[in-house]
């Protein structure tokens, strides 16, 4: 029994592993050829250029995946006014009869957290149509404070912003293997050298989701540090103020 029966005889059911002695080319001159047929975006038979892959953008959030339902509007002046699109359906007043709806009495107010790196950490209030308003107008129901909904918005936008961008990077992963088994394909055919990975099918492009905790955190450290420097300038003043006059007088010219 030669190496290759012995190595069929382990193999589990219905296990088929071909290499390239197990072909017979046909209208292709070699393998290097059939892979490059296969996988026509691999043009270069020594430096095969792979596509470009990079990961979605973070979506824009839906207000039911991140929105905290904190109670409803006070009164019709709940929130500001925004501009109707000329194709939709305004009444009179130049708002949309969906929009108008959102905004009367005792309509759902909803509490939202969004993250930016220049801005921070953003609370906003809205209605169902996202038009903004502040939290003065709004009646909590369920919620004893202000600062309860805000905590609950925070946790709401981390979980969206987690699961998503896991998603997305566990997508862009399983696109650069894929695209890295052809790069392999392609580039190993060549025996000037010997395949390596190029710096594009290293997964240096993954999404960092923008927590709110982090900005939160990041917030609350500043205003400490800016309480322990009033606090350091207050004492600063109180030592200087109470230093005795001199005891030199000034010289008359």
């Amino acid at each position: 029994m030669n190496d290759t029966e012995a190595a069929a005889d382990t193999r589990p059911p219905n296990a088929n592993i071909l290499s390239e002695d197990d072909l017979t080319i046909k209208e292709l001159h070699s393998f290097d050829d059939l892979i490059k047929a296969l996988n026509p975006d691999l043009n270069s038979s020594r430096y095969p250029a792979p596509a470009l892959e990079q990961p979605a953008k973070m979506p824009t959030a839906p207000l039911k995946e991140i929105g905290v339902e904190a109670g409803v509007w006070k009164d019709n002046q709940a929130p500001a006014e925004t501009p109707v699109s000329k194709k939709r359906k305004a009444g009179e007043d130049g708002k949309s009869t969906k929009r108008v709806k959102a905004q009367q009495p005792g309509s759902k107010a909803y509490c939202t957290i969004s993250v930016t790196e220049k801005s921070g950490l953003n609370v906003k209030w809205k209605d169902s149509t996202s038009n903004f308003a502040g939290p003065d107008k709004v009646q909590l129901i369920g919620y004893d404070s202000i600062p309860r909904v805000r905590f609950e918005a925070i946790e709401k936008h981390d979980s969206f912003q987690r699961k998503t961008a896991m998603r997305l990077n566990r997508e862009y992963v399983v696109s650069l293997g894929r695209q890295r088994v052809k790069h392999f394909a392609v580039a190993g055919a060549s025996p000037e050298e010997p395949p390596h990975v190029e710096d594009i099918l290293r997964p240096t492009r993954v999404i960092k989701p923008l927590l709110a905790a982090d900005a939160h955190r990041a917030m609350m450290d500043e205003l400490l540090e800016h309480q322990q420097w009033r606090e350091e300038s207050l004492e600063i003043y109180t030592q200087t103020s109470q230093l005795p006059p001199s005891k030199h007088k000034r010289r008359k010219d």
